[in-house]
């Protein structure tokens, strides 16, 4: 709709009247829910009952646990993040990140109320992009197509990132460690769904381990939630390959990709103690897992001597 009305300031002005209308009516709705029955404890929407809002401010009622309730909030949430979403289409500037900002915001309130629902999960890899070094969006379309309540466009969203970064893979000159290292992985996701060949699967998992052992050792800088959800879409990937005996060969392979990078990063903690006690010339060779513990000798006894 952005695009029909031509980028004209009159129009994207009543549609941006029309979205904000929208975004304040399932707010309403959502604060009549919690005035009505309840509102789970420990979950926060940064929604405060108000005067304003068309509502008394009263004591909320106590939750009765509802899962209908549940659902029609995770519903709600998801269809106020779209409707942030379709702002950016012709927001600019503070506008654009406020827009951006509260979207995620309920996409990811939505994945905490029901972390099984994975529309929630396929909204969050749309609107991620390229960020986290690009990890993000795998991370997200993973989670979405092993979520217990699975979207039904969750697989052909997920096939169409593995195509494009496939095709991508050959333009990683002078990017950022983290970002060619986030390529290479999404390349090795792509070889163990599609069950390629063996020696080509064993090919992508080297060229991966060999890219983050870059990324995380070569002092560079990366970010714990990037290695974090790195680690993660693995894991995701033994998931969804499930466990049956056609896949136990790939599942060996993450296994052995999740051992790997565990060895490296203890011997980086192991490397960083050693120079931090001894200094920088101190090196693992100089552990030795010899006993060196020498006895000591005792004096010999002199003689006696006669006088």
């Amino acid at each position: 709709m952005a695009r029909q009305v031509g980028g004209a300031s009159v129009g994207c002005v009543l549609l941006d009247s029309h979205l904000l209308s929208g975004l304040g009516q399932y707010h309403h709705l959502l604060l009549g829910l919690a005035e009505q029955y309840g509102w789970p404890p420990g979950l926060k929407l940064d929604l405060v009952l108000r005067l304003e809002f068309g509502f008394s401010g009263s004591k909320a009622k106590k939750y009765s646990g509802s899962k209908w309730m549940l659902d029609v909030v995770a519903r709600c949430l998801v269809w106020l993040g779209d409707l942030s979403r379709y702002r950016l289409e012709f927001s600019e500037n503070i506008e654009r990140q406020r827009a951006e900002t509260l979207a995620k915001k309920y996409y990811s309130a939505c994945a905490c109320i029901k972390p099984g629902f994975g529309l929630a999960y396929s909204q969050l890899a749309a609107i991620s992009r390229d960020s986290n070094a690009g990890i993000n969006p795998l991370f997200f379309y993973l989670k979405c197509v092993t979520s217990r309540e699975r979207f039904d466009g969750g697989e052909s969203n997920l096939r169409r990132l593995l195509d494009k970064s496939e095709n991508e893979v050959n333009n990683l000159m002078d990017k950022p460690a983290a970002e060619v290292a986030s390529a290479y992985l999404v390349q090795l996701v792509a070889n163990l769904i599609d069950d390629r060949k063996e020696d080509e699967v064993i090919q992508a998992c080297q060229q991966s381990l060999s890219s983050v052992h870059q990324a995380i050792a070569g002092g560079h800088r990366v970010e714990s939630t990037w290695l974090a959800r790195l680690t993660a879409c693995v894991v995701l990937v033994i998931i969804k390959l499930g466990d049956g005996s056609a896949a136990s060969s790939r599942t060996g392979l993450c296994q052995a990709w999740m051992l790997a990078l565990t060895s490296h990063l203890a011997g980086m903690v192991v490397t960083g103690l050693g120079k931090g006690l001894w200094g920088e010339d101190w090196s693992e060779t100089s552990i030795s897992t010899e006993d060196t513990k020498t006895e000591e000798e005792e004096p010999e006894e002199e003689p006696d001597s006669k006088v």
